[in-house]
C-alpha cells in the first residue's frame, strides 16, 4: 500500500503542476489518504473482479456494445453481391473504417476520392457514408439492399474503437474532464470552470467511481484525452448514473451503464438483473461538497438503477468537502483548488443571478442574452454550443445530448414510426411525415417507376424492382376483348 500511495501522490502532484498549480505534498497526502480510507468498501468490492489492477486502482475493458463480433469482411463480400457492373473499390475503404470504429477521417475521405468517390465527409458515420454511396449508384434499389446493409452495419458496430476505464484513482477524478468537451469540473488554471474542486469532492467520498474512455491503444494515464466521462455512485443496491460528457457516440450512456452494472454484479457474485429508473428519487440522495450535482440539477440526463435482491439504502451521500491542495484545509470556494492563492480571495466582483437572485462571483457567472445567471439556472445546448436558461433546454435520449427548444424547433424533427428525435437534414420526408433513417429503411422503399417512397405493403416486386400500384398498372398489358360469344 505504501508504494502505491507514494506513486499516486507523485502522480497527483505532477498533474497539478502541469496544470500550473503549486501543490504542497503534505496537502496531497491528506487528499490521497482520505480517498483511500473512504473508498475502501468500493475498492474491496471491485478488487474481486479479474480486470481490477490494484496498483493503479482501476480496471480497463474493451467496449463491445453488441456482444458477439461479426466478421466484417464476410458481410462486405455479401454486400458486394448487390453491386452489379459498379466500381466497388470504395468499399475497401468503407470496410477498413468499419473494422476500426465506424467514422470517416480526413485520410479516409482522401482514399475514397482516389477510388473515384468524392461524397465522403470527415466525421461522417460509416452507415450514412455507405448509404449515400449506394444511393448515388442506385445500389439501394436492389431488393436485398435493406437486410444486406443492416447486416453489414451491425457488424461494424461490434468493433472496439476505444477502451473503457472504471477507476477509484484520485488522479483519474482530477483529470476526468481532460477531453474535447466543456465541463464545469475542468482543472485548467486559466479557464473559468465553476467547480474546479468538484473533482476532489467526488474523489474523496465513499460512493463515487469515475468511468471514462480513451482511444484504442491509448494509456489511461493523463495526458491522454478522455473521449467520454461519466460519474457513477454506488452504495449497496443503489446505482446513480451521472451525466455523460462527450462529443461522440450517442449510445455510450447506455453501454457504460450496462458495463458498470455487470461489473458490480460479478464482483458481488450475484445475478445481474437491475431495475432502471429514468427519474431519480431525490429523497434517497444527499449532496455534500463542492461538485456540480448533475443528478440533482440535470436529472433528465442521469438515471437511477436498483439491483434486484439487494436492499437499497435509505440515502446515498454523494460528494465530500474538498481539501485545499496547498494547506489541506477545507475548501469552501468551488471554482479553485488552492484557497491560499491571494488572487482568488478577491471577491469584489460579485454579481446577482437574474433568475434566482443568488449572489455569485463574476468568474462563475453565465451570460445569456446579455443577462447574468448562475450555473444552476442555466444549461448548455450541445447543438448550438451556447448556454441557455435551464427551462429552455431538455435532454434528448435518442441523441444523447441536451438540446435547447430553439434548436429543436429549427433543426430537429420526430420520426413518426419510433418517436425518436432526429436532425431534419437526416430525416426522410414522406408526404409530410418524417422518418429516421432506420425506420425509413425498415418500413418504406422507393418505387422504381416514379421514384417516390411508399410503405412496403403498398409496393409490389416485379423482376427485382419495386413498383407502386399506379406504376404497376401502367406497365400491365391491356386486357384482350372477350370472344366467347359469336354472331348468329
Amino acid at each position: 500500500m505504501s508504494e502505491k500511495r507514494a506513486d499516486i501522490i507523485h502522480q497527483v502532484c505532477e498533474i497539478l503542476e502541469k496544470e500550473e498549480w503549486e501543490p504542497v505534498e503534505s496537502a496531497i497526502e491528506k487528499i490521497v489518504d482520505t480517498s483511500f480510507k473512504n473508498k475502501e468498501k468500493l475498492r474491496n468490492m471491485l478488487s474481486r473482479h479479474p480486470r481490477w489492477d490494484d496498483s493503479t486502482m482501476r480496471m480497463t475493458m474493451p467496449i463491445e456494445p453488441n456482444g458477439e463480433r461479426i466478421d466484417v469482411p464476410e458481410k462486405m463480400d455479401g454486400f458486394r453481391l448487390l453491386c452489379d457492373k459498379i466500381d466497388t473499390s470504395p468499399l475497401t475503404v468503407f470496410e477498413s473504417v468499419l473494422t476500426r470504429g465506424g467514422v470517416l477521417s480526413s485520410d479516409d475521405c482522401e482514399a475514397l476520392q482516389v477510388k473515384g468517390y468524392d461524397g465522403g465527409k470527415t466525421g461522417q458515420k460509416i452507415g450514412r457514408a455507405i448509404n449515400a454511396w449506394a444511393t448515388q449508384y442506385h445500389v439501394d434499389k436492389h431488393k436485398d439492399y435493406n437486410w444486406r446493409f443492416n447486416e453489414l452495419i451491425n457488424g461494424g458496430r461490434n468493433t472496439t474503437d476505444r477502451l473503457a476505464i472504471l477507476s477509484l484513482n484520485p488522479a483519474d477524478f482530477l483529470t476526468a474532464s481532460h477531453g474535447d468537451y466543456d465541463s464545469c469540473h475542468g482543472i485548467n488554471r486559466g479557464n473559468n470552470c465553476c467547480y474546479k474542486s468538484g473533482n476532489l469532492s467526488y474523489a474523496l467520498d465513499k460512493v463515487s467511481m469515475v468511468f471514462f474512455t480513451v482511444g484504442a491503444g491509448e494509456s489511461a494515464d493523463y495526458p491522454a484525452k478522455r473521449i467520454d466521462r461519466i460519474n457513477y455512485h454506488f452504495d449497496s443496491g443503489l446505482l446513480i448514473q451521472g451525466r455523460l460528457y462527450t462529443a461522440t457516440r450517442e449510445d455510450i450512456h447506455a453501454i457504460s451503464r450496462a458495463m458498470v452494472c455487470k461489473v458490480i454484479a460479478d464482483c458481488l457474485n450475484i445475478p445481474n438483473p437491475w431495475v432502471k429508473h429514468t427519474k431519480i428519487d431525490q429523497s434517497r440522495v444527499t449532496t455534500t461538497g463542492n461538485h456540480y450535482p448533475d443528478y440533482e440539477r440535470n436529472p433528465a440526463a442521469c438515471s437511477m438503477s436498483a439491483l434486484s435482491g439487494l436492499t437499497m439504502p435509505d440515502t446515498i451521500e454523494i460528494g465530500h468537502i474538498a481539501y485545499c491542495i496547498c494547506c489541506g484545509g477545507e475548501q469552501s470556494v468551488p471554482r479553485i483548488l488552492d484557497c491560499c492563492d491571494e488572487d482568488d480571495e478577491e471577491d469584489d466582483d460579485i454579481r446577482t443571478c437574474e433568475s434566482c437572485e443568488r449572489e455569485i462571483h463574476a468568474d462563475d457567472a453565465v451570460w445569456v442574452h446579455d443577462s447574468c445567471y448562475c450555473s444552476e439556472c442555466t444549461s448548455y445546448c450541445d447543438h448550438c454550443e451556447t448556454s441557455r436558461l435551464s427551462d429552455d433546454v431538455r435532454w434528448i435520449d435518442s441523441l444523447g445530448k441536451c438540446i435547447c427548444d430553439r434548436c429543436l424547433d429549427r433543426d430537429f424533427t420526430e420520426c413518426v414510426a419510433c418517436d425518436n428525435v432526429v436532425k431534419k437534414d437526416d430525416a426522410h420526408d414522406v408526404d409530410g411525415d418524417s422518418y429516421c433513417d432506420a425506420c425509413y429503411r425498415e418500413h418504406l422503399s422507393t418505387c422504381a417507376g416514379c421514384d417516390e417512397s411508399f410503405e412496403n405493403d403498398a409496393l409490389t416486386e416485379v423482376k427485382g424492382r419495386w413498383s407502386c400500384r399506379e406504376c404497376l398498372g401502367a406497365t400491365l398489358p391491356e386486357p384482350m376483348p372477350c370472344e366467347l360469344h359469336g354472331t348468329a
